[in-house]
């Protein structure tokens, strides 16, 4: 039995289709484009109160943080994905001057879904890994939680129950972002329980 080869689209294909597609996201993997499951209430209750936390932490300092619907281009890979929540330091870095396509962000995150974890943790995670910027934090679901600050030395830190009350499970994991005063926010730098999962 032979199987049919997937037809190959290029990146401005893909971005042509996409930004005529209203009611559907896909992502764009090497000539593939790949449809994008719909989140589930606690997913978008999550990466809400995480890019809201974020914000109000990053507010000092020359950051945009975004959630869920921004594409981002990473050119290494020849892919194009929606991370859950994306922080930019300074301007940002457009595709092209339709200004929805980031060319590059300096922190990404992805809320594990049982849906889409596997995909998250191997090749989305590794399409993160090749861009120009520090990897990514992710937020786990299974395991019993971990403490990670999410805030610099001196300052209050960061209550997970405000990112989600009814929250339980896993560690937050990678990368760092430049602070304000130009020390960076780094992984041993932030505390915070990573309990991002919601009871089911």
């Amino acid at each position: 039995m032979s199987t049919q080869p997937q037809p190959y689209y290029s990146f401005e294909d893909y971005l042509t289709v996409e930004r005529e597609a209203r009611d559907e996201k896909h992502e764009y993997v090497a000539g593939q484009v790949l449809a994008m499951a719909g989140a589930s209430y606690s997913h978008n209750l999550i990466v809400m109160n995480l890019a809201t936390e974020l914000r109000q932490r990053l507010k000092a300092g020359p950051y945009a943080v975004l959630a869920s619907d921004m594409r981002l281009r990473i050119e290494a890979a020849d892919a194009c994905v929606y991370s859950d929540v994306a922080v930019l330091c300074d301007e940002p870095s457009f595709h092209d001057g339709c200004r929805d396509v980031l060319a590059r962000a300096t922190w990404v995150a992805e809320i594990l879904s049982p849906s889409t974890e596997g995909y998250d943790r191997g090749g989305k995670f590794a399409l993160y890994r090749r861009l120009p910027t520090p990897p990514p934090i992710r937020a786990d679901r299974p395991g019993p939680a971990r403490r990670r600050r999410l805030h610099p030395p001196g300052r209050r830190p960061l209550d997970p129950r405000r990112l989600y009350r009814s929250a339980r499970g896993g560690p937050v994991r990678g990368g760092r972002l430049p602070g304000p005063s130009g020390r960076d926010l780094r992984q041993n730098h932030l505390r915070a329980t990573a309990a991002l999962t919601a009871r089911r």
